[in-house]
């Protein structure tokens, strides 16, 4: 058997990346890393199950290898002719863009719409790294689901970056002015909510911190004994089996 196994996420299209990332939590590491080779390396699970332990194994290392880095951001990329640039100035974000990235960001299966805000066809290019690009008109990109994976999630941790930023710094600046509020008075036991608020924000930043750390759903790189495949067998043996 002869199979091709992706040496970086640049090689994933993000079709496959996410149907991987939308694999069931309840599924065990072992049946997932089964997956893993099966969805990168576009073969059945039949197939999988049929590999020689070595091969298998080896598919695996080189796919946790890639999968558990952390992805470059990509200011600018071309693709299908046509070169693409990030927005060049998030401070002067229309309203109507943050509202389709703020509903876009909470689904995986959506990432090629948030693509399609977060990158759009250059049309000027300037000195340096200066550029335009074209305005936004609400539209989807189709052809964003095939983009590598790398500049998708590359572009999300850079966002997720700069949200931990603002986020950093709104909670720097509330601590300032609920500092300086003590020196004046003393402040209302209830009713301020500025505890709750704050510990909210935290819970927020954590949250974002551990999403940059772990952009991707990570692929154990543990070794798959004939145990495991011979399990694996006899569970979907008996799942066929219940179905009829």
């Amino acid at each position: 058997m002869e199979i091709k196994v992706p040496t970086s996420m640049y090689e994933v299209p993000l079709y496959q990346m996410l149907e991987y990332t939308e694999l069931s939590e309840e599924i065990p590491e072992n049946l997932k890393q089964l997956h893993a080779v099966s969805i990168f390396c576009q073969i059945s699970m039949d197939e999988v199950r049929q590999m020689p332990l070595s091969i298998l194994n080896k598919a695996i290392t080189i796919i946790s290898k890639w999968a558990n880095e952390k992805p470059k951001f990509y200011q600018t990329f071309e693709y299908k002719g046509k070169k693409y640039g990030f927005i060049p100035n998030l401070d002067t974000l229309p309203m109507g863009e943050y509202v389709d990235l703020d509903n876009y960001l909470k689904e995986n299966r959506d990432m090629y719409k948030v693509m399609s805000v977060l990158y759009r066809e250059i049309t000027i290019e300037g000195q340096g790294k200066r550029y335009d690009i074209e305005t936004y008109k609400g539209e989807i990109n189709e052809d964003f689901k095939e983009l590598p994976s790398e500049i998708c999630f590359g572009a999300r941790v850079f966002f997720w970056s700069l949200g931990i930023d603002l986020l950093s710094y709104i909670q720097k600046s509330l601590r300032a002015v609920r500092k300086g509020q003590r020196k004046k008075s003393a402040l209302p036991k209830n009713g301020d909510g500025w505890e709750s608020f704050n510990y909210s924000l935290t819970e927020i930043l954590q949250d974002l911190k551990q999403s940059v750390e772990r952009p991707c759903i990570s692929v154990s790189s543990g070794r798959v004994t004939k145990a495991t495949l011979v399990n694996w067998n006899n569970q979907n043996l008996k799942k066929q089996s219940n179905e009829q």
